[in-house]
């Protein structure tokens, strides 16, 4: 019998009227769920796109009003915004690829119980995840080893996190037999190219969601950048979306100086950005969930089990 026809839910005819009400319940509760999640989504879309006046007299709830793309013309004019992209996707990229051959690194020999000092590694490591400098130690850090206004001071400086460490020790433990690496010993081969050419292999699904994480935390972090990139060539795109709202918010001064026309332009421009620039740093990230959720179905209990 194969995989498909052993999940396949028993049909209705045979289900207790106890089992139909908890499908009942439990269907509901998961679209109400999804509807929390997906409307707010949709709505600041819709919003975005739709006619500023219409936004403001609340005629938008669902679908577009007005159709009007001002708001993202405004934004991609802004000369930052790509050198912004740029930015994100390429700090997204290097710790997308360091975080989890660190981590991995980290994981296998803690999941081998044959390592000396184990146990101390675990526990000297544990420690990390409840006690740290702080910022202004870790500024003071970055500063002195000169990682100001560079990509290491907002990727892989703080790269290591135990808790992925602990979730990809869990999954090597879990998944992938002792017996595997007994027969590989017994075939000639060394602790590297197990590592390499099996554990690597196998540990896709963790690693896919590493990348995700790790992706997602770049992405949309801001406050290491503000901390350590003083340089605005250096910003990311959420810094650049943050710079960019800056600019067309402006001061009671510089509006009594402005032609009413031109005011009225900008501040309805400036209400129609708030929306925008939600899709515009959140769009990346969404393209890349449905590539790797598969993932999360397959590794959804990894972690559940710390021991």
């Amino acid at each position: 019998m194969n995989e498909e026809a052993r999940i396949k839910p028993p049909p209705l005819r045979t289900l207790t009227r106890a089992d139909i009400v908890f499908h009942i319940l439990n269907y509901t509760i998961l679209i109400a769920f999804t509807l929390t999640i997906l409307y707010p989504m949709i709505f600041v879309f819709s919003a975005s796109v739709s006619d500023v006046q219409a936004v403001l007299r609340r005629e938008v709830w669902l679908w577009p009003v007005g159709f009007n793309l001002m708001a993202y013309r405004a934004a991609f004019e802004f000369p930052n915004l790509m050198r912004g992209f740029g930015n994100s996707l390429l700090y997204a990229a290097i710790a997308s690829t360091f975080v989890p051959a660190l981590t991995m690194i980290t994981a296998y020999p803690l999941s081998r119980k044959s390592m000396p000092g184990r146990n101390f590694f675990l526990v000297y490591f544990t420690i990390t995840m409840f006690f740290s400098g702080g910022m202004i130690p870790n500024y003071l850090l970055i500063r002195n080893l000169g990682l100001m206004n560079t990509a290491w001071a907002v990727t892989i400086a703080f790269a290591f996190s135990f808790f992925n460490v602990i979730v990809a020790r869990t999954f090597i433990s879990s998944s992938i037999p002792e017996e595997l690496h007994e027969a590989a010993k017994m075939d000639g081969s060394g602790e590297w190219f197990y590592f390499l050419r099996i554990i690597i292999p196998l540990s896709k699904p963790v690693i896919a969601i590493f990348v995700l994480w790790t992706a997602i935390g770049n992405w949309s972090g801001f406050f290491n950048q503000l901390l350590f990139l003083s340089d605005i060539r250096m910003h990311g795109i959420q810094m650049v979306l943050r710079d960019l709202l800056f600019v067309i918010t402006m001061s009671e001064e510089q509006r009594a100086l402005m032609d009413p026309a031109q005011l009225a332009h900008r501040e309805e421009t400036a209400r129609a950005l708030r929306f925008a620039v939600i899709y515009i740093g959140a769009a990346p990230m969404l393209i890349l969930y449905p590539f790797v959720q598969k993932h999360f179905v397959k590794g959804v209990m990894i972690g559940a089990i710390k021991g």
